[in-house]
């Protein structure tokens, strides 16, 4: 049996991040080699500016107070695809691919693997601190033709939160499920939150899961964890969601 893939994606975002020990030359220069590189493919590029704060906490003198000792800006490179769907971020810290319109993970995957050969490439990174991959999956009732349904018949009880307590869900003004565990690996972590949420006016219901791998992560072995992290992914799905719900998506089989 192949691979399943969804006519109906409920993907709303899917992101790939790898971290890294702080690069100064990304701090201090823009990255004209990295771009070159990558034109043809992330031909538009934005810059955005975010500010971390580093706070300090005087115990002894004023304990209920906290100063903020130092402001420092990070600079975030944008390099996006024409059709504005996939997005590079590359800052001094970290390198990630994004997309709002998912198709395939060996799409998403063979795109990162150019930007990716590029940056070790000009900056040569020693080790990798953090391997991410994370989905946000958001279920329409409306799209999938499922309006008649209750999210208990489309959701996994245990990511149910409140709708899994209360017998009328209409009575349901929130409910909001956040959980962290080690996967079997044993050094993984999937973080999950689930819960009810807003889409184009239309109320739907989230599934947002990250799964993490960190430690002194060789160069070399950062392909084999992604694709670890997305079994995990998959198989996470696949549970968290009822045949009803999988079969509404309209899944076919890809050999592939």
């Amino acid at each position: 049996m192949g691979k399943v893939l969804y006519k109906k994606n409920s993907i709303l975002e899917s992101i790939i991040q790898i971290k890294f020990p702080q690069i100064l030359a990304l701090k201090n220069e823009d990255p004209i080699q990295f771009q070159s590189l990558i034109r043809e493919t992330f031909p538009i590029y934005q810059l955005s500016i975010e500010k971390q704060h580093e706070i300090a906490f005087n115990i002894e003198k004023e304990p209920t107070l906290a100063k903020i000792l130092q402001s420092q800006q990070i600079k975030n490179h944008n390099f996006i695809s024409t059709d504005g769907h996939y997005k590079i971020n590359l800052t001094s810290g970290f390198i990630s691919i994004s997309t709002v319109k998912y198709d395939s993970w060996e799409n998403i995957i063979d795109l990162f693997s150019k930007p990716m050969e590029s940056f070790l490439k000009i900056y040569q990174p020693p080790f990798f601190e953090r391997v991410g991959l994370r989905y946000i999956d958001g279920f329409s009732k409306k799209k999938l033709n499922l309006e008649t349904c209750l999210w208990r018949d489309l959701i996994a009880p245990q990511w149910l939160g409140g709708y899994n307590l209360i017998e009328d869900e209409n009575k349901v003004l929130t409910s909001n499920l956040e959980v962290e565990y080690v996967l079997d690996d044993g050094i993984s972590h999937a973080k999950i939150r689930s819960g009810l949420g807003m889409n184009n006016n239309e109320k739907i219901f989230l599934l947002d899961s990250d799964f993490i791998h960190i430690g002194n992560i060789n160069i070399k072995d950062y392909r084999a964890i992604l694709e670890q992290l997305h079994a995990y992914a998959k198989e996470f799905i696949g549970a968290a969601i009822t045949q009803k719900l999988h079969e509404a998506m309209e899944p076919e089989e890809n050999e592939n």
